[in-house]
């Protein structure tokens, strides 16, 4: 019996037991060689990134204040040095090396075109040259049209009463250019849901703007005066400013509201 149990024991000495090994990964909260960080999760932007490198630009993962992270820091390549922009139009950063000149962060509206080539943001302005009150009929009118809002009919009245829904310019038949000149735009001004500015341009001329940055005001001024000296230009040269609720873009200029909010979305 002695002699088995020395054998057994011989035989238990005898033996080796090779413990599993557990391989490192990252995540394990352990700084392995190949890693420059391990926080023990795998969450982005905590410092570091899932895959255990220090949470800047250029190192793969997109983290919250980057548009693009490529794991470099070379331009031309689809995602910028700084890693703001992946150079494309419509991504609201002006990639200059690429020949952008603007970027509005959509192609279909704003102040900037399709291509991101060209920026444009201008007010509609016209003109209206006037003649002696003696040579415009009583109920002879013109009518403006901001775009925005409902347009404005303005009547010529010699004393007597304006159609329904008119704005009346009160003149009599003596007063010359200057003073119908003024009339009109005393009346235009009077106006208070209108988005055009009237101001004196020449003795016998009025020049007409429009408050907005926008392309909507192109808007033809119509007229029934009879006088060849009555002359109307405009409203044209606007540009901008035709993009709807919600839309992209990046100033007031590109918004049909004229508010371009901080979530950069049109209101």
């Amino acid at each position: 019996m002695m002699k088995q149990a020395a054998v057994l024991l011989v035989l238990v000495v005898g033996c080796r037991f090779d413990l599993p090994t557990v391989s490192s990964f990252c995540g394990d909260g352990e700084i392995d060689p190949a890693e420059e960080c391990d926080d023990g999760n795998l969450i982005d932007g905590d410092g570091c990134d899932r895959n255990c490198t220090l949470t800047a630009c250029g190192n793969g993962v997109q983290t919250a204040g980057e548009q693009c992270d490529d794991g470099n820091a070379t331009n031309g390549d689809g995602c910028s040095e700084d890693c703001t922009s992946n150079e494309t139009c419509g991504n609201r950063v002006v990639n200059q090396e690429f020949g952008e000149v603007c970027d509005d962060g959509n192609a279909t509206c704003g102040s900037c075109n399709a291509t991101c080539s060209a920026f444009a943001s201008a007010k509609a302005t016209g003109t209206i040259e006037v003649v002696p009150a003696s040579g415009i009929a009583d109920g002879e009118m013109f009518i403006l049209n901001d775009g925005i809002n409902p347009a404005v009919a303005f009547e010529f009245d010699l004393g007597g009463s304006v159609g329904a829904g008119r704005v009346p310019v009160l003149i009599s038949q003596a007063d010359s250019s200057s003073v119908v000149r003024d009339r009109v735009i005393n009346a235009v001004n009077s106006v208070g849901n209108l988005l055009i500015v009237a101001s004196v341009l020449g003795t016998t001329t009025l020049r007409l703007i429009h408050e907005r940055f926008t392309v909507v005001g192109n808007q033809s001024i119509i007229e029934t005066v009879t006088n060849v000296g009555f002359i109307i230009v405009g409203m044209n040269g606007g540009a901008g400013g035709d993009c709807a609720a919600a839309q992209p873009c990046q100033s007031d200029a590109d918004c049909l509201s004229n508010l371009c909010t901080a979530s950069n979305a049109c209101e």
